[in-house]
């Protein structure tokens, strides 16, 4: 595959659809009332308390499974 289609590619994916977190935690994300909050956690409970630091209730926790996002 070429480098400019593989870059077309990879720039169609919206930015919230990607993995975030830095290396060695896990990508979460959870929606609020103004859109998602990218969090990275070691662990689905770290990740709903940083979530909870961002918006009064968080809800629809995902995680990301190595190529998209899923229910936790």
């Amino acid at each position: 595959m070429s480098d400019l289609i593989h870059l077309k590619l990879t720039a169609a994916r919206p930015w919230e659809d990607k993995p975030m977190a830095a290396p060695g935690l896990i990508s979460y994300r959870a929606r609020s009332q103004f859109g998602w909050i990218m969090i990275g956690a070691s662990d689905a409970a770290q990740a709903l308390r940083e979530a909870k630091r961002s918006t009064f209730s968080p809800t629809d926790l995902q995680v990301w499974n190595g190529t998209a996002y899923e229910a936790v």
